[in-house]
């Protein structure tokens, strides 16, 4: 064992070089990996981690995002005719400046088509691999680790004599070390090699800067086959190897840093023991849930993982179980977890509302008009029907304007931290958006309609000038200056034509999408001419109320030791809950809104039904979407394609079930207390592999926990033409009934000799019915929602605005259109002055826009206006 060396497996200074660390930081995408943890924490029910779980989150993304960013590489490119077909040819002497990186090992890989050779240098200096970004399980882990040390992490290589190389690193909260493989994006599953690859482990070490450590124990459960292959050395020798190498590497420590690592390794040795002694009881380790199946090897050809025999068992073995996941068992000990996706459902919502009156046809009367926006409202007021027949095509382009502006808007947000994703409104990247509201004001105002929601909008954005700017006054300003928000606007307003464009590309439904995405407009500071004050943004992010706290760790969970030269600073990992909120929806509504796009495009080309976005827009429109239940399956594949991914609304994750081709079952038990009859539902198709899609499913119900169940819906023979693409299944209303428990029952794939089954969404919907007193389904993610009943109330005891009597009759054609026209005038009245009413009431100014036109819209539907 001594002739091995362990020596030359020890932690490479280069590791804590601050060059290499700093480099390796410019290259880490930081701010986008802790929105991604934030929001993961959010999604797992954390949504006041220690900083401790917090940086565990990052770890985990830090994994993800490596795995996509470095390449694997089996045999280099030809460089002559750049085809996939080289093979190796034996190896070469390296050359200076290779010797430099540390590439002593030069492969040379001879082109089958043009003979031509190509060279592979295996460089082992981390900070080359982060230029060349490609390698093998050497260099993953080499180049992996540096980024880990980089970030602070204490992180150590993992060295197996069966030729194979990972990384750990510790974790604070758990006080134990995390199993990492960037080959295969694995986090903290360590029986992936034995009970996954079917590798036969011998020993396994780990290696960093503070020693060395044997740790097989932690990656095997098979101990008595373990100890007939473990010969090279008795079990005394190595310990006494490692000891040695251990006390050599801490001979420069303090006392006291020397007893808190003599420690800690004490603690993982009597950890690992319990493991090697049948149990985990009262351990730290993990990784090791029941129910799940650890596939074989993923990365490398499969003639390479065939000869190494790491495949993986065949299908069934009982020892391929293992794995990780956040949840609770259910009964039958399978893990059922909590979807957290109710910004997803106020998106929906929000969407429906916009283009309410571009899909169509609506109910006519006042509860169709509640929720469609403040055009209905006024046509009802007017005794005008609000029923649509067919998409108008100014309306279609109307909404899909709106859209490009909201989207452009998310895209600059999304570039900033998340931390502090706000902006001036006038920088040149707000452009569309400010033009799309200064011209939805416009549009909406006319000489007819004489203020309504376009006032408030414009109240909006001129905060405490409302006044001036809902009555059109803009006397005293300076109209050419196209800097000033408030003169813009007001100028607008008071110079346009009496020609009313149509709603569909207004600012009410805008604001409503970015009250759903915690996006406000709001004064900073004073307000000068050249309008700088306004900002656009997620507003007090970092301090809202139930965010996330900054607080000195205790000696169990704290962050003690040495940290690195990137170790988070004090109070750099604090995050709001309002920004974790908003960056969820912000993720969403960037896949929700082409989605939307693509659907108008359809119909603006005449093609709004079939089985495209236009019949999945339709069913947004028409219906609501379930939400905030829990997930289970009787397969999956961790640690990120679980059950519950096709339930979290998102394209980018999917279901992947290894054993699912030949029949599978993912069930949606309702969060709350009341059932739901669901009314239809949709199946999105996942990123790749068409072969894996479903073709043959039921949907079922049952009202007795899953002991009975109700077919309400069979499909055979359906293909999927496209990737992500959603297809809407109505439930006929003979086999409508209200249930707590829905299953998706999955009998075949589109290929019979496929084993795996993946899909991306699993989406179940209920009649979306507008009662008299509307949903707040625009409630933003900050606090501040409205409680339209309540507001009601106060309304009893202290009227505001005078009552407005919808026309009773019309004798003639004039004396309606003047009819019509006071209607107009009145709510117009009415909503400024509830929005004067909140301003003074500190609330924000498009949310205060968006309450006054609900309240208002509620009291026409109670016949009080």
């Amino acid at each position: 064992l001594r002739s091995f060396s362990l020596l030359a497996f020890l932690h490479p200074p280069c590791y804590e070089d601050p060059s290499r660390q700093a480099k390796a930081r410019s290259l880490i995408p930081r701010q986008q990996l802790e929105e991604a943890a934030a929001v993961y924490l959010v999604k797992q029910g954390q949504c006041q981690p220690s900083e401790a779980e917090f940086r565990d989150a990052v770890l985990r993304h830090l994994l993800i995002w490596f795995k996509s960013w470095f390449k694997w590489v089996d045999s280099p490119p030809c460089p002559k005719c750049h085809t996939p077909t080289c093979t190796f040819h034996g190896n070469a002497t390296p050359s200076a400046e290779d010797l430099r990186w540390g590439g002593q090992r030069v492969e040379l890989h001879r082109c089958k088509q043009c003979g031509s050779t190509a060279r592979f240098v295996r460089y082992n200096d981390p900070a080359k691999l982060l230029d060349t970004r490609e390698g093998r399980c050497g260099e993953w882990a080499n180049a992996f680790t540096l980024c880990c040390r980089a970030l602070g992490y204490d992180a150590r290589q993992v060295v197996d004599w069966t030729d194979h190389v990972w990384t750990e690193c510790f974790s604070h909260a758990d006080q134990r070390w995390l199993h990492l493989d960037p080959c295969e994006a694995a986090f903290d599953t360590p029986l992936l090699y034995e009970q996954g690859w079917g590798k036969k482990l011998t020993y396994v070490f780990g290696v960093g800067r503070d020693g060395v450590a044997d740790i097989i124990w932690r990656y095997t459960r098979r101990w008595d086959e373990l100890q007939h292959r473990r010969t090279e050395a008795s079990e005394s020798a190595v310990a006494a190897a490692v000891a040695a190498v251990t006390a050599r590497a801490r001979a420069n420590l303090s006392v006291d840093e020397r007893r808190r690592l003599e420690g800690r390794d004490k603690q993982e040795r009597e950890d690992l023991r319990g493991r090697r002694g049948g149990g985990r009881e009262g351990g730290r380790e993990g990784g090791e849930r029941d129910g799940v199946v650890l596939g074989g090897r993923q990365t490398g050809s499969v003639e390479w993982r065939a000869a190494r025999g790491e495949l993986g068992m065949e299908r069934g073995d009982e020892g391929r179980k293992g794995g990780g996941g956040e949840g609770s068992e259910g009964k039958d000990g399978r893990m059922e977890r909590r979807v957290v996706d109710g910004h997803i459902r106020r998106l929906f919502m929000a969407v429906g509302d916009m283009c309410r009156n571009v899909v169509g046809p609506d109910t006519c009367g006042v509860e169709a008009a509640a929720g469609g926006g403040a055009r209905a409202v006024l046509a009802v007021a007017a005794g005008a029907p609000a029923a649509r027949t067919e998409p108008v095509a100014a309306e279609v382009a109307g909404a899909q304007e709106s859209l490009d502006a909201l989207l452009s808007l998310l895209s600059v947000l999304r570039c900033l931290p998340f931390r502090s994703r706000a902006l001036p409104l006038n920088d040149k990247r707000c452009d569309p958006f400010r033009r799309i509201l200064l011209d939805a004001a416009a549009s909406t105002v006319s000489s007819r309609g004489g203020g309504g929601a376009a006032a408030a909008v414009a109240a909006a954005m001129a905060g405490t000038a409302s006044t001036a700017v809902a009555s059109g006054n803009a006397s005293g300003r300076d109209r050419s200056s196209d800097g000033n928000i408030t003169t813009a606007i007001a100028t607008t307003i008071t110079t346009t034509s009496s020609q009313e464009r149509p709603l569909a590309s207004s600012a009410a439904p805008l604001l409503s999408l970015l009250t759903v995405m915690g996006v406000t407009i709001w004064m900073e500071g004073v307000e000068g001419r050249d309008g700088r004050g306004w900002m656009v943004g997620v507003k007090g992010v970092g301090e809202g109320e139930g965010g996330v706290e900054k607080g000195k760790e205790d000696s169990k969970g704290g962050m003690e030791g040495r940290k690195g030269e990137g170790a988070a600073a004090e109070g750099e990992w604090r995050y709001g809950r309002e920004a974790v909120l908003a960056a969820m929806a912000m993720q969403a509504a960037q896949e929700v809104l082409p989605r939307v796009k693509q659907a108008l495009a359809q119909m603006r080309a005449g093609s709004s039904g079939g089985d495209g976005d236009g019949s999945w827009l339709q069913c947004v429109v028409q219906h609501e979407r379930v939400c905030g239940g829990w997930v289970t399956a009787d397969g999956e594949n961790p640690p990120n394609e679980l059950a519950i991914a096709a339930c979290d609304g998102s394209l980018q994750t999917k279901w992947l079930h290894h054993e699912g081709g030949k029949g599978a079952w993912m069930q949606y038990r309702l969060g709350g207390s009341a059932p739901v009859t669901v009314t239809a539902y949709s199946i999105t198709s996942a990123n790749d592999c068409p072969e894996r899609d479903p073709c043959c499913w039921s949907l079922q119900a049952s009202t007795d926990a899953g002991v009975t169940w109700r077919v309400l819906d069979s499909q055979s023979a359906v293909g999927f033409s496209s990737r992500h693409q959603t297809r809407v299944f109505p439930v006929r209303p003979a086999n409508q009934s209200a249930a707590s428990l829905y299953r998706l029952a999955i009998s075949a794939v589109q290929d019979p000799s496929c084993s795996c089954l993946q899909l991306a969404c699993f989406d179940l919907f209920t009649s979306r019915k507008l009662p008299a007193q509307p949903h707040n389904h625009h409630a933003p993610t900050t606090a501040g929602a409205v409680d339209v009943k309540s507001e009601a109330a106060k309304d009893e005891e202290h009227p505001r605005s005078p009552v407005i009597k919808p026309p009773s009759s019309v004798v003639t054609a004039a004396a309606a259109a003047a009819a019509a026209a006071a209607a107009r005038e009145q709510f117009a009245a009415a909503v400024r002055e509830e929005f004067q009413r909140l301003v003074v009431e500190k609330v924000p100014a498009n949310e205060a826009a968006s309450r006054a036109l609900k309240l208002v819209q509620y009291r026409l539907s109670q016949g009080r206006q």
